[in-house]
Parts: structure tokens; sequence; C-alpha cells
């Protein structure tokens, strides 16, 4: 029986860890790839059609990130290839193949002052630089790929 691919980055991270972790994923209709580094390199936006080409999934939930957010301030382009141009890649390889991107947001593209929880609608003020990169990568998500979906979160509330 055909199952859909969901490819998640980060499997090594504390979201992507967590999710594999989730015994309820094995009651989806969906075959779920968790990668890392090793399968696709966020640090090297160059090599992530290579991995479009060996996979076709038909949903990409992005965890993968520099989180790092202290040394993000001296790590600008190791942060910026991560965090925003390789997402923006990878939107547009989604979009090359009708893929449904999800891409986790951060507390760290707004101002920090709000008193309840952050929508993909308020504005943005990015607190710091790897603030600043999680939102471009956010903004070239949304604009390679009509198919992303910013933030899970409201689909929940």
């Amino acid at each position: 029986m055909y199952k859909p691919l969901v490819v998640i980055t980060g499997k090594n991270g504390q979201l992507g860890w967590e999710l594999s972790q989730l015994k309820v994923l094995n009651n989806f209709q969906f075959d779920f790839l968790f990668i890392d580094k090793d399968e696709m390199d966020l640090s090297s936006p160059e090599s992530i059609p290579y991995f479009f080409k060996q996979h076709k999934p038909q949903y990409f939930i992005n965890c993968g990130a520099y989180t790092l957010v202290d040394k993000a301030e001296t790590e600008k382009e190791l942060t910026r290839a991560i965090n925003a141009t390789s997402v923006g890649v990878i939107a547009a390889e989604c979009a090359k193949i009708d893929c449904t991107l999800i891409t986790i947001s951060t507390d760290y593209v707004f101002d920090g002052n709000g008193t309840s929880p952050y929508l993909p609608n308020q504005a943005t003020d990015p607190l710091n630089y790897y603030g600043l990169t999680k939102c471009e990568g956010e903004e070239l998500a949304v604009k390679n790929n009509p198919k992303t979906i910013q933030d899970i979160m409201p689909l929940l509330l």
C-alpha cells in the first residue's frame, strides 16, 4: 500500500528528536523519514537539490536550525546558511514537486514583549541575529513555495 512520504529535518535536535519518539505517528498512513546533516546538510544549501532528486516527499517538516543563539552573533554566515538560505532552497525544491512545507518558527522573530502565544500573522521584530535569520527563512519559504505552512500552532488551536 502506498503511503505518502513525510521528511522531517533535525532528527538529532530537540524538536526533530521529540517528533521521532511519538508512537502516535505509527497510526498515520504516512512514511516518516527523519534526517540530519548526514542526509541533507543545511549548512550547504547547494546540496539540497540532490536530496530532493533522491526523495520526493509529499510533506516536508523543517525542524532543523542553527539554534546556538549567542554564537549566531559571531557565526553569522553559518547561521544564515542554515536558518535562511537553506529554508529558501528547501521551499523552492518542495514547490517543484508540489510538496507542502511546514516550517517551524521561534519567538525570537518577535520583539519579546508578547503576553500570549504569537501567531504567524503578527508583525515581526527580531530580537537578535538568530531571530533575524529565522525570520528571513520564513519569508523565503512563503515566497518560494505557495504551499508553505509557517507554523502549525494555529492548526492546533
